[in-house]
């Protein structure tokens, strides 16, 4: 029987490297970094193709509307032509009635031409602003209104300027309160008022400015005496203005001219009344009353008419 002598046991060389055929277990926190880390890319790459598809569904979405409201338009835009012509054709939208309101001096036919409208139109054919436009261009209207109401009829509101004198200049002209000249006094045309008569009318022609301010101003003196001479407008014959601007008024009953000067034209009407109130408790008359002393407004000058005695 032989006996086998135990091979000693040679001593391990000291190595860095594993020893081969030998599995190397990884720790178990390497193992759950990379899985969490494909975890992590998966659930990034599924977020962004929830967002790419949300974004082309939105964008679908917005086509769409896009698409409904572009047809939308094309169909309104459509109707509307479609409405629009069958309104300004149909004869259901003829003007048919035209109520004209406010007027004394101008008639409706006057007002009516300058309006531009005539029945049968369509009633859409103008704007009531372009109709105002229209009607403010004339003269003798001060202040208008027009009202359109469907399917058939117009209404419209005038305000005229109201005649205070007369201006002669190479013809007569109507006078209005506010001191504008709006319309030449028609042939036959009756005006019971006071004229306006100027030294220089060449010169009022051709300064507008001036024209204005002096009209104004004669316009201003007949309204004072309205409101401050009691029956001195019934008898007031001619306000003259002349070649230095300066007013002179002259009355039928007395032939009596009143020199009034420039300005506080109320405070001189009221001492021209108490001045012939003096004259008339003494039975006497003025042929001339000056009351356009600037440096002394207080002071009047008084050149009393002969009686027929004197005479």
């Amino acid at each position: 029987m032989k006996l086998f002598r135990r091979r000693a046991q040679e001593p391990e060389l000291e190595t860095d490297e594993p020893p081969k055929n030998i599995r190397i277990s990884r720790p178990a926190s390497a193992e759950n970094d990379e899985l969490a880390e494909g975890q992590g890319v998966h659930r990034e790459r599924s977020e962004r193709r929830a967002r790419l598809v949300h974004r082309m569904k939105r964008a679908a979405r917005i086509a769409a509307w896009c698409v409904f409201i572009a047809g939308l338009v094309t169909a309104s835009i459509t109707l509307g032509r479609s409405f629009e012509e069958f309104v300004r054709s149909s004869p259901s939208f003829a003007i048919r009635a035209i109520e004209i309101e406010g007027n004394t001096q101008l008639s409706d036919e006057e007002i009516l031409a300058a309006a531009g409208l005539e029945l049968g139109q369509n009633i859409f054919e103008f704007k009531g602003e372009e109709i105002e436009a229209r009607l403010r261009q004339h003269p003798a209207l001060r202040g208008v209104q027009v009202e359109r109401i469907l399917p058939s009829r117009f209404t419209i509101w005038v305000e005229e300027y109201r005649p205070i004198a007369l201006l002669a200049l190479d013809e007569l002209y109507l006078l209005s309160r506010e001191g504008i000249a709006y319309r030449p006094l028609a042939d036959g045309e009756a005006a019971d008022l006071p004229i306006i008569s100027l030294a220089e009318p060449s010169e009022l022609i051709e300064d507008r400015a001036l024209r204005q301010r002096l009209l104004f101003e004669a316009a201003s003196i007949i309204d004072a005496i309205d409101r401050h001479g009691g029956e001195l407008l019934s008898e007031l014959m001619e306000i003259h203005i002349r070649a230095d601007h300066r007013f002179v008024l002259r009355f039928f009953d007395e032939r009596m001219d009143v020199f009034l000067g420039r300005g506080d034209y109320p405070t001189k009407l009221e001492r021209l009344r108490a001045i012939l109130d003096e004259l008339g408790t003494r039975s006497l008359r003025a042929s001339r009353v000056h009351i356009d002393n600037e440096q002394r407004p207080e002071r009047a000058i008084v050149r009393l008419k002969l009686s027929e005695a004197a005479r």
